[in-house]
């Protein structure tokens, strides 16, 4: 090779040193792009690299490119195209890892999103989702915990296969009915767990009982406070030694069959409406929402379109804690072309749940086919 070549071949060998140090150089954020304008100067003087290259091993060689301005050809349109080429795939693949970031949020919900997701949500107005074919029918979507929640006639706890409550302070639906219906004093101390003695009473010697087995119990203190006539208990969540509490991989069936009983309770009642279901074992069970709460919600408006006018209960409250639950449960109810937009009701515009003597216990038999858990002390959600 002559002078000149090596000449040629040095200017090629920097151009793509300095062009590769502009465009990985710095302090990476994961999730924020690099400034588009570094990236664009780093390919101008990557584009020149080839360019030197080729017209180094084959000057005989020509490139013709067509622009928005115009036709460009030899060196100067063999630089252009490589350029623009390398600029738009960059800019597109730099901003791969912030829009998967951002699909995963949405599929996957609170596990998925960073802090501001997961922030409890305060208490706001009722998203109601009316059904086209039966609009006396509704879904509707409660921002917040449960404490708040005084107009629903019938309440859904989710439990484990052992029928074990959680514990009163645990963060799971379970543990907030448990001490919400406890009688406790002054203080706030419990005296009398009344919830978890009438579902250790229903269990009736059982150690276990299969994923989707029901079982009915009075709501205690409930009662009084949130005017809640009965609580429906569905095992929707399993445990293993060493391993913790997981969902039922039929969550959808947990749901169904714990509407089914609330229903039967409301038309035994005669006056009752309304029913209160949480996003079940997406708390301490560590579910899966992306998983859990299509299913609830798919499960919920089934039960409200299939049981057509025989049907006592008019409206199903979803209960979701989280502002990510909150936005997934939107997406999921925007989409069924069985509903109506959403329409906001004030809470103060809500009635509380009529007040009728507690019915008398009933036991349903359980469910067959159960896998069966170890006996632990429960949580669930």
């Amino acid at each position: 090779m002559t002078l000149q070549q090596w000449l040629i071949m040095g200017c090629a060998v920097a151009a793509l040193a300095v062009g590769l140090v502009l465009a990985l150089g710095g302090r990476y954020r994961p999730g924020i792009p690099r400034p588009r304008v570094r990236l664009a100067l780093a390919w101008l003087i990557v584009a020149l690299c080839p360019v030197f290259l080729i017209f180094l091993f084959f000057p005989d060689s020509s490139v013709e490119g067509e622009f928005s301005w115009g036709k460009a050809g030899g060196a100067i349109a063999a630089f252009l195209v490589i350029w623009s080429l390398g600029v738009r795939h960059a800019l597109k693949a730099d901003d791969l890892e912030l829009r998967e970031r951002t699909v995963l949020s949405a599929e996957r919900g609170p596990q998925s999103v960073g802090p501001a997701g997961a922030e409890p949500m305060d208490r706001g107005d009722v998203e109601f989702y009316d059904l086209f074919r039966r609009s006396r029918r509704s879904v509707a979507l409660v921002p917040g915990g449960l404490s708040q929640v005084t107009f629903a006639d019938v309440w859904i706890s989710s439990e484990n296969t052992n029928m074990q409550m959680a514990r009163y302070y645990d963060r799971s639906v379970s543990g907030v009915i448990r001490y919400l219906g406890a009688r406790r004093d002054s203080a706030g101390d419990v005296e009398e767990d009344v919830i978890g003695a009438a579902l250790a009473e229903q269990m009736d010697g059982r150690r276990v009982v299969p994923l989707g087995a029901v079982l009915e119990t009075q709501p205690g203190e409930l009662t009084r406070t949130h005017n809640v006539q009965r609580l429906v208990h569905v095992a929707a969540v399993w445990g293993e030694l060493e391993r913790g509490y997981a969902p039922a991989s039929d969550i959808a069936g947990c749901t169904r069959k714990a509407m089914q009983c609330a229903e039967e309770f409301a038309c035994r009642s005669g006056d009752l409406r309304s029913v209160l279901l949480p996003l079940l074992a997406a708390g301490t069970a560590r579910g899966e929402a992306g998983a859990i709460i299509p299913a609830v919600l798919g499960a919920a408006v089934d039960h409200l379109d299939r049981s057509k006018d025989a049907g006592c209960l008019r409206t199903i409250y979803v209960s979701a804690y989280t502002k990510a639950e909150i936005a997934m449960c939107r997406a999921v109810l925007d989409k069924d072309d069985r509903l109506r937009p959403a329409r906001r009701v004030k809470r103060s515009a809500l009635h509380p749940a009529r007040q009728v003597p507690p019915a008398r216990l009933a036991r349903p038999t359980p469910t067959p086919g159960a896998r069966q858990s170890s006996s632990a002390e429960g949580d669930k959600k």
